[in-house]
């Protein structure tokens, strides 16, 4: 092997490494910027980062170009599998958000497929975390919908649904007591802050 492989062979990891941080170190200082841009907006919009959707095309062209290159079977499979997930990406970031009123007693949510609900406060019957998922789940007579909080900025969303009463519940089933009470404090801490921020602003 020689010199020049070796070399790729280990910076190949390294830079990998580093632009997976760069990455995910962008999209939440976007996140927080968009969390400071929405204090004093009456629309706010939760969706995927831009740069999810330019992550998932630059993965279809790369990976897209592997599978035409290369002949094996079981590696076309694996890459067509990469294919779909940056698809999935595209997609995802595009399609799925949510529309916040805060002088509205409804919000809207888009699905995955492309299908807008309208969702009034008063038919939520209560709002939970799925911690292992990074899921806000609120469930209603008739549907449950998903909010991605990990990527999509939904501290507003908690505040207006507390606003309007919807009860909490603690998601037992899937994280202890001790994390779900931590998990509680941090909530109530950021939508104090949120609240006495958009009062400054104003």
């Amino acid at each position: 092997m020689s010199l020049s492989q070796w070399i790729v062979r280990l910076l190949g990891p390294a830079i990998t490494a580093i632009g997976v941080r760069w990455f995910f170190n962008y999209v939440f200082e976007h996140r927080f910027n968009e969390f400071l841009k929405n204090l004093n907006e009456e629309h706010v919009v939760l969706q995927y980062p831009r740069a999810f959707f330019w992550l998932g095309i630059v993965g279809m062209v790369f990976f897209t170009f592997l599978f035409i290159k290369n002949e094996l079977l079981w590696l076309k499979t694996c890459i067509a599998f990469l294919v779909i997930a940056s698809l999935y990406i595209v997609w995802i970031s595009t399609v799925l958000r949510v529309d916040i009123f805060k002088k509205q007693d409804y919000f809207l949510y888009r699905s995955l497929f492309g299908i807008t609900y309208k969702v009034y406060y008063s038919d939520c019957l209560y709002y939970y975390f799925k911690h292992d998922r990074d899921e806000l789940n609120i469930v209603t007579k008739n549907k449950t919908y998903k909010v991605d909080y990990h990527f999509m900025e939904g501290i507003e969303l908690v505040s207006l649904l507390n606003q309007h009463r919807v009860i909490y519940k603690v998601d037992n089933k899937r994280i202890g007591e001790s994390k779900n009470k931590k998990s509680v404090l941090y909530l109530q801490k950021r939508t104090k802050q949120w609240n006495k921020n958009r009062r400054y602003k104003r």
